[in-house]
């Protein structure tokens, strides 16, 4: 037999046994079986992988080590796709999701693309139970989307629908803008109030409070408007809409 066999047939490089040191592959004697067989040390034999492994660690399908080009390696599996709740890294092997995402695509906090039940999918990729300032949750699909502009929460059912502001922005009905329209005024805690209905603009309530007027009532006296002078005063300079005694 050859150097390496132990054993052999007529020919002496068809080996049917390996000396110490080697493996029998098929009916040769090698140092190492290739990575596509299983290395069965005690019978010093190499014994082929299962037809769905690259390489394996032992002879049934749930033995693989790495996987056909196209498939991905999940607890010694090979499959066409990773499992929900795990995401395929660089090497192709599945690995599982963080605990708060469901499904994920990668291995961060902030790699979720769906979350358990009961938190919503956050801005960043991560999970919450409630949105951040800015957001709401979408009923349908558990994750947080933008309210309107200047809005610090907004109702579930409808994001143009303000339930609160932005500290540098104030609350007109369920809108917030910059500053309060004309007709309104600022009352102090960041909500607009009507003025008087003769003003156009107003700083506080009243209708002595008028800083301009409405078209039907032109006449600013004594901060109010009025639609014409009172007894006693005249229009003294006709444009300008005020009055004199």
């Amino acid at each position: 037999c050859s150097t390496n066999c132990d054993g052999c047939t007529g020919w002496p490089n068809d080996c049917t046994s390996c000396r110490d040191g080697k493996f029998l592959l098929g009916n040769q004697c090698v140092s190492e079986c290739p990575s596509t067989h299983y290395t069965d040390i005690g019978n010093q034999i190499c014994i082929p992988c299962d037809s769905g492994c690259a390489s394996c660690s032992g002879t049934t399908d749930q033995d693989c080590t790495a996987c056909p080009e196209g498939e991905y390696l999940y607890l010694g599996n090979c499959l066409g796709e990773c499992l929900s709740g795990t995401y395929a890294d660089g090497d192709n092997e599945c690995q599982a999701c963080l605990g708060e995402c469901a499904t994920c695509d990668g291995g961060a906090a902030t790699d979720c693309e769906s979350c358990h039940e009961g938190d919503l999918l956050q801005p960043d990729g991560s999970c919450a139970c409630y949105c951040p300032v800015g957001y709401r949750p979408n009923e349908y699909n558990f994750i947080c989307v933008p309210c309107d502009a200047g809005c610090a929460t907004c109702s579930a059912a409808n994001p143009h629908q303000c339930l609160s502001c932005l500290p540098d922005r104030v609350q007109n009905g369920h809108k917030c803008p910059k500053e309060c329209p004309n007709g309104k005024y600022e009352n102090g805690e960041g909500v607009c109030k009507n003025c008087h209905e003769s003003c156009s603009t107003c700083t506080v309530k009243g209708d002595g409070n008028c800083s301009s007027c409405a078209p039907e009532f032109p006449i600013r006296y004594e901060g109010k408007c009025i639609s014409e002078c009172p007894p006693g005063t005249y229009d003294h300079e006709i444009g300008r809409a005020s009055c004199r005694e």
